[in-house]
């Protein structure tokens, strides 16, 4: 798995050397990915990248409640993911359909591909990403409420 996360980082020119930076695990700054569900629904953490930057490489962590899902939704960057904890899927149509990425695991999601993001029950689902062009996210217009 570190090998994956190492090559993920090297897949971008656009990240510059900085001085050594830790972030322990409680000093992290969540932020709801979807308003309207707060922090009962995803949340991130930069981990480096700044969301202003459109356009450019930005790596994050992500936190899905156990039992939760996004809406379907989509991303204008291409992304690549390394699963931590729990058990997440990412789908499309039908919740049954959802088959399990467990901890160790990684996943590719095209830009502009609708999906959904579940955490099945257990166990909070943790995971790094790491967006190509920047992160935004667009809720489609039949989930918006």
């Amino acid at each position: 798995m570190l090998f994956v996360f190492a090559s993920i980082l090297l897949l971008s020119n656009s990240i510059v050397a900085q001085e050594r930076s830790i972030t322990l695990a409680n000093e992290m700054k969540w932020i709801p990915m979807v308003k309207e569900m707060g922090d009962k629904g995803p949340v991130f953490s930069v981990v480096f990248g700044n969301l202003a930057d459109i356009g450019k490489p930005i790596g994050v962590m992500v936190k899905i409640p156990a039992g939760t899902a996004s809406p379907l939704h989509t991303h204008s960057s291409s992304y690549w993911a390394v699963m931590i904890e729990g058990n997440e899927s990412a789908y499309v149509g039908d919740v049954k359909n959802a088959k399990p990425i467990p901890p160790g695991s990684t996943w590719f999601e095209p830009g502009k591909n609708p999906h959904c993001n579940k955490c099945f029950e257990g166990k909070d689902c943790l995971f790094f990403v790491y967006y190509e062009k920047g992160m935004d996210m667009q809720l489609l217009e039949e989930m918006k409420h």
